[in-house]
């Protein structure tokens, strides 16, 4: 079983330093460490994060708990709130993003230990829950290949679309955004996940959160691919992958 990645978004440097060694000996694995919300949200874009540890006072206009609100909309994922405090109003705030544990500080490896456990029983409880109340009960959740078509799930029934008609993907948090000549349509999955069903010859990643159809590339360059108008950021990480596969070189 692949190590659960946890990000840590603490700005006091000792203690984060801290809560790494601890989680990294409990035989976790940490995805990055934030001080603030941005640096926070660069490494969330990533999708490699299964869990964050939040503490609630960190530096910059965005607090934890803002970050809190914006992990459960955009990404859903399991978080836990780091905290020193004992303030009502900002305990109140805290509770209502619906954390799924708390760590006190000063903190033990069994606290740790003992939170990060909380967490995934919890989150898997929701789930199945969650589960349960929808009805869902498919055999295939995820996006199928049948031919030169794939299904995509929306809601209770499966919908095909036709993968020369594909354009391009986009990732967002732990959602895919499926873009077609026709119209866009969103699943939850992870972009890796998605492509990796489509064939390889057709679609190639040029960004860490985005696929493009070879043939719907309009023009490129540097820093840049345009895809039906639309003008799409080129990694540089994905730049060379690109340009053999449309076999141009630099």
């Amino acid at each position: 079983m692949d190590k659960i990645n946890i990000l840590i978004v603490e700005d006091e440097g000792i203690t984060a330093e801290s809560l790494s060694d601890v989680i990294t000996k409990l035989g976790y694995h940490v995805s990055g460490i934030a001080a603030d919300a941005l640096e926070a949200i660069d490494i969330l874009s990533d999708e490699s994060t299964d869990m964050a540890i939040l503490d609630i006072n960190i530096q910059g206009e965005k607090d934890g708990i803002w970050l809190a609100g914006l992990i459960q909309k955009k990404y859903q994922i399991p978080f836990i709130f780091l905290t020193a405090y004992e303030d009502e109003s900002i305990l109140d705030r805290a509770i209502n993003t619906n954390p799924l544990a708390y760590i006190l500080k000063p903190f033990t490896k069994t606290d740790i230990s003992a939170a990060i456990k909380l967490a995934m029983q919890n989150y898997a409880q929701d789930k199945s829950a969650d589960s349960l109340e929808s009805g869902a009960n498919d055999q295939n959740p995820e996006p199928f290949k049948v031919s030169n078509t794939i299904f995509i799930r929306d809601k209770h029934i499966f919908k095909k679309l036709v993968i020369n008609e594909i354009t391009m993907l986009k990732s967002d948090g732990h959602y895919v955004e499926i873009f077609t000549t026709k119209n866009k349509y969103l699943v939850r999955t992870k972009l890796n996940d998605f492509s990796g069903v489509l064939p390889e010859t057709m679609f190639v990643k040029v960004h860490r959160s985005y696929v493009v159809n070879i043939n719907n590339i309009d023009e490129f360059g540097p820093t840049f691919v345009n895809v039906n108008n639309i003008e799409i950021p080129l990694s540089t990480s994905h730049r060379d992958d690109l340009y053999k596969r449309l076999k141009t070189f630099q």
